[in-house]
């Protein structure tokens, strides 16, 4: 009826003036004037960063009007409480699309933690939309505790670098007075300690960093005579050519048990040489074998496997392979079909120094210059090899920020890297990069097994840890600028870092700068660092580009004891060989936390050693008691014995013994069987606190690091793809976080036994937990009862919590101000009963 006579109405209006047309406007247009709104999407925004960086991505905000006036004018303006946010402009036209990004100089700065902010978008006539930003700022990993032999000397702390990054050089030439020693002398280097041996006479140096120039056991090292312009092979001891003019190359290696026998390609064709009986005979002829290569290089950089694996490329076939030398089996990939910017010449190939502890894999590394490298893995069933990836985006870079490399996109490129494998078995590339986001040159480490999440940042579930600033804005990069090379050790996590300054003419003095002209040894994937010595090698603009070769392109030995490096001592057309213990070739083991594995422990915590000839055989605890000696092996922390739940001749999982008193240093010992203490360790007291939170977790097939956690019902959280029984968090619904080192509980719990059921442990320090910066609301925080030493975290997930798409969720605990790595959690978005 109220309808009918709305209509009657309207066509009595209809008949009188323009008022009536007003009228009926009012009547039949109001409720569509009002129903006008401004909108804008994403709402909220979430931003995520690790301090090392890079900056997080920008975010394209869609500004639309709805309603009779699709295109309004309209106005962005930020919270005062936000100077971090930049908007690509603050006022126009819907629709529209406006970037949200950080301030760089802002952003490149700030501490880690959560911020929030506002942006509050207004159009005339329209309700105005406020935009909620959240940024969270990761904390970085514990940093490399740097070591010397003695020292450091004559350096100088510099703001930004943990170390005192900035070195004197005394007596460099020009214009001072140090004469090196002849062959067979040697001098102790006044800043670090290292003692430095000169092993050959002028105008020789060696091989590449990647490519180790020392034989298997250290007793010969193939040197290249620059004025004949011939390989000799020199004996170690003595600096005596034993065997001059090598029929070999650049592209040379050694075998990796036999100090005798090393290989070359010549042709098609891969040479083996005999040292002893002075005869070369032919392995295997590409060109004869069914493969019809027409020749076959290595890129002269190149290493090879701690197991005889050696990588290759045919550039004619375009083909890339790994040879395994004991079975003479070769494994073979087409790289011109490979997707992605195509490959052009190529630099080098890389082999990882073994099989992958997580993935099983064995990786071979294809390097283009200007094209992003080709992650292949040995496919022994098909008997090819398979391509893993495309070097990825790199997240520094303007582009889509989708992980894959796209034309006109930054992306991964490891110019002289090397492969590293850790004492756990995980397969790394290691290089130095240089970033925007911060503006430095770095050196880090990449996991293999991550995939195409390699080149983001370890705290966000990635592969990239940064270990080191090598050089930060601004430094000299003129004259050729700076340069480095990596060398990794094949039987030990061991890598060198080597540096130089830009070039400079015979009168100019030296320019000094921090790590310039450094040798540098790291262990494990950044755990340690330890500076050597100075190189004193001087790239003298009078030479030209010969002067490249006084860079000192430092190698490591097979056992990570000796480096390898050339220097000119400041003097041009003199470069010589020198050799350098770094007093750590005795095997060592690494002590990490068992959830994080980054070297951050806490007393009554779960600790994951990893090493070698650590037990003699592989078991797990037998019972909810955990043991005091598993497999033979015993362990203790400064004589305190520790409880073992496994036992393997490469890994141990054990708990800390509770009544260790935090920050002071503990030494750690692993006997095996008979042998008392033979394995020793020391974990500095700054990475010993009351407290290390971390979240236990898992990896699916795409390497993204996942907190382990379960809902009310016990399922796993997990994103559900592929028949998967995981599933995501509803908001307002229950979790259950699984977590490592949160601290003293208020009950006392004898180590290794089972938690109490009633009462329950509960931690005395205050456990945070925060989803996507938002802080969640805390239901128990303490032991996992009838398991030891488990912590878990019952948490409501609050329906205030903003939800991101798959992999972009994150969750974290905070204790004591101490923070916890940033995991992905699956998320869904609704809230029960609504």
């Amino acid at each position: 009826m109220g309808d009918r006579r709305l209509s009657s109405n309207a066509r009595h209006l209809s008949n009188g003036t323009g008022l009536g047309h007003l009228v009926l406007f009012f009547l039949l247009g109001f409720s569509t004037l009002h129903a006008q709104t401004l909108g804008v999407s994403p709402n909220p925004v979430i931003l995520v960063m690790a301090a090392t960086g890079p900056l997080a991505a920008a975010q394209t905000l869609s500004i639309n009007a709805s309603g009779l006036a699709s295109s309004v004018n309209w106005t962005a303006t930020v919270s005062a409480d936000a100077p971090w946010i930049s908007l690509s402009a603050a006022k126009g036209t819907t629709p529209a699309k406006v970037s949200l990004s950080l301030v760089d100089w802002r952003a490149g700065a700030q501490p880690p933690g959560s911020y929030s902010g506002k942006i509050q978008f207004a159009a005339d006539g329209m309700t105005p939309v406020t935009v909620d930003v959240a940024w969270t700022v990761v904390p970085p990993p514990p940093p490399p505790h740097f070591s010397y032999l003695s020292g450091p000397q004559g350096c100088t702390q510099v703001n930004g670098y943990p170390d005192p990054a900035v070195c004197a050089v005394p007596d460099e030439k020009p214009p001072g007075g140090f004469n090196p020693p002849p062959p067979g002398g040697s001098y102790v280097d006044p800043n670090f300690g290292g003692t430095v041996n000169v092993i050959t006479g002028t105008a020789v140096t060696h091989t590449y960093s990647a490519n180790n120039p020392l034989s298997a056991s250290n007793k010969y090292l193939m040197a290249f005579n620059t004025s004949a312009g011939n390989l000799d092979v020199v004996e170690v001891a003595t600096g005596k050519v034993l065997f001059p003019k090598v029929g070999s190359s650049q592209d040379f290696f050694w075998d990796s048990y036999n100090d005798s026998i090393f290989y070359y390609p010549k042709g098609a064709a891969f040479i083996k040489h005999d040292l002893g009986s002075g005869q070369e005979s032919t392995i295997v002829d590409y060109a004869k074998d069914g493969h019809t290569f027409t020749s076959i290089k290595r890129g002269g950089t190149s290493g090879s496997s701690k197991d005889n694996w050696i990588s290759f490329f045919a550039p004619t076939e375009m083909q890339v392979c790994a040879l395994d030398l004991s079975a003479i089996q070769t494994y073979c990939a087409d790289y011109k079909s490979a997707p992605g910017i195509p490959y052009g010449a190529i630099d080098y190939t890389l082999d990882s120094k073994g099989v992958d502890k997580t993935s099983g894999k064995r990786y071979t590394i294809l390097v283009a210059g200007g094209a992003p490298p080709g992650i292949y893995s040995v496919n022994l069933k098909t008997g090819n090899l398979d391509l893993e990836f495309r070097g990825p985006e790199d997240p520094d870079g303007n582009g889509n920020h989708d992980g894959n490399c796209d034309p006109g996109e930054k992306c991964m490129y490891p110019s002289h890297s090397d492969t590293l494998e850790d004492s756990s078995g995980i397969q790394y590339l290691v290089f130095d990069n240089f970033s925007n986001n911060p503006c430095e040159v770095s050196t880090a480490t990449y996991q293999l097994n991550k995939g195409l999440a390699i080149t983001q940042p370890v705290e966000l579930g990635g592969g990239k840890r940064k270990v080191m600033s090598l050089w930060q804005c601004p430094f000299p990069n003129n004259n050729g600028g700076t340069d480095e090379h990596i060398g990794c050790a094949k039987n030990a996590p061991l890598c060198v870092i080597s540096t130089v300054s830009p070039y400079r003419s015979a009168t100019d003095p030296p320019l000094r700068f921090p790590h310039a002209t450094e040798i540098i040894v790291m262990r494990e994937n950044g755990i340690e660092v330890r500076r050597l010595a100075e190189s004193r090698s001087v790239r003298f603009t009078d030479e030209g580009s010969e002067a490249y070769w006084a860079e000192p392109r430092a190698a490591l030995s097979n056992d990570g004891s000796l480096v390898i490096a050339d220097s000119n001592f400041g003097v041009e057309a003199s470069a010589r060989v020198t050799l350098i213990a770094t007093g750590m070739g005795k095997p060592q083991f690494t002590v990490l936390n068992a959830a994080s594995q980054w070297p951050a422990l806490a007393p009554g915590s779960y600790a994951t050693l990893n090493g070698n000839g650590l037990a003699n055989c592989t078991a797990s605890a037998d019972s909810a008691n955990l043991p005091d000696t598993l497999c033979g092996a015993k362990v203790a922390f400064n004589g305190l014995p520790a409880k073992l739940a496994y036992a393997s001749p490469r890994q141990i999982n054990l708990l800390v013994p509770g009544s260790l008193p935090a920050k002071a240093d503990v030494t750690v010992s692993v006997s095996v069987g008979n042998v008392d203490g033979a394995l020793q360790s020391v974990v500095p007291a700054d990475t010993f606190a009351e407290a290390a939170p971390a979240i236990f977790s898992y990896s699916l097939d795409d390497g993204v690091s996942r907190a382990v956690a379960q809902n009310a019902t016990g399922v796993l959280n997990g994103p559900g793809l592929n028949g998967s029984t995981a599933s995501p968090a509803g908001l307002g619904e229950t979790q259950v976080l699984y977590a490592n080192a949160l601290g003293p509980v208020d009950q006392t719990v004898a180590d290794g036994n089972p938690a109490p059921v009633q009462p329950l442990a509960r931690t005395l320090r205050t456990v945070e937990v925060y989803v996507n910066g938002t802080p969640q609301t805390v239901q128990f925080s303490g032991l996992t009862p009838g398991i030891a030493a488990l912590y878990q975290v019952n948490f409501v997930l609050n329906p205030a919590t903003p939800v991101m798409p798959e992999g972009s969720n994150f969750v974290w605990l905070r204790v004591n101000g101490a923070e916890s790595r940033h995991l992905v959690i699956s998320l869904k978005g609704s809230v029960p009963g609504n």
